[in-house]
């Protein structure tokens, strides 16, 4: 077997290379003799030759990263704040148009403009503004038309009522009158009643064109009220304007007076449209026009004398 070739030392001996790495070591491990074991260092190309020591890590923090780290933390702040400030002059401007449109005079309503139409003949004008004058200077957003037209309603006369906001300061009230349609004599004058038999208001006489009904209302009962009432809304304009009086003795008994003096027998509240049309060819018939009684009570056996 070859031997292996011996390499020169410093002392000029000969020193074997499969020995001399073992030589260093124990060396090393004694150069320490007499303390404590030198621990060994290791030198890494760029920390400027600054030993690490086993086990230890230096860290390494560029100053351009740190600085780049902290930009972005300030731009996230001013992101923040601008949000934060947008959101807050939002908050300002919403609170300012609710105060406008809600709580300011800017909508208030005006009592130079408010439009009242419909009074017809028994409204009173003046109750009617009495009622709106309680809430003028109220914003339009924040009133109450519901709660408003039911007071309206209560003044007598008052149908229906129908309420529009005129923005940005008005108000248009529609009124549906109760238009009287008879007159019932009760205490020295007459009582006004409209087509439903409602109470509209009170005068000293009848008033021109207007029918009067002869029987006491509170003696023959709401039954027999409802069949003269039918019969009032089932005539033509024209031939209730000819109805001076309306009398009756029972539900199925009622009659009118025309001014002309003929009297019509109307019966009860059936039948009605029929009724209207017969005692129209009746009083439109050569043969029958002429008469002063119309007896329609059964329309389809009439009877005239």
């Amino acid at each position: 077997m070859a031997s292996s070739p011996s390499i020169p030392s410093a002392a000029g001996t000969t020193a074997n290379p499969r020995t001399a790495g073992h030589a260093r070591t124990s060396g090393a491990a004694t150069a320490g003799a007499g303390g404590r074991p030198a621990a060994s260092a290791l030198v890494v190309p760029g920390t400027d030759g600054v030993p690490l020591v086993p086990g230890q890590r230096r860290q390494v923090v560029s100053t351009g990263l740190a600085a780049r780290l902290a930009e972005r933390d300030a731009q996230r702040r001013r992101r923040w704040w601008v949000r934060g400030a947008w959101v807050a002059a939002g908050f300002v401007v919403l609170g300012a148009l609710v105060w406008g449109v809600f709580f300011s005079p800017l909508f208030a309503l005006d009592a130079d403009e408010v439009v009242i139409s419909g009074e017809g003949t028994v409204i009173e004008p003046g109750d009617v503004v009495a009622v709106v004058d309680g809430v003028v200077d109220v914003p339009l957003p924040r009133l109450d038309t519901v709660a408003l037209r039911g007071r309206i309603l209560d003044v007598p006369g008052v149908r229906d009522a129908r309420l529009t906001r005129d923005w940005p300061r008005g108000l248009t009230v529609e009124l549906v009158s109760r238009e009287p349609v008879a007159a019932v004599p009760q205490g020295g004058g007459v009582v006004l009643l409209d087509d439903e038999g409602v109470q509209v208001g009170r005068a000293d006489a009848a008033p021109e064109g207007l029918p009067t009904m002869t029987f006491d209302i509170a003696a023959e009962g709401r039954r027999t009220l409802e069949s003269a009432l039918i019969l009032l809304n089932a005539l033509p304009e024209g031939l209730a304007a000819e109805i001076a009086t309306i009398s009756a003795e029972s539900p199925d008994d009622v009659r009118m007076t025309l001014r002309g003096g003929a009297t019509i027998l109307w019966g009860g509240k059936s039948d009605a449209a029929l009724k209207v049309r017969v005692v129209e060819v009746l009083r439109s018939a050569k043969k029958t026009k002429s008469s002063k009684v119309f007896d329609v009570s059964a329309p389809t056996a009439p009877i005239t004398r």
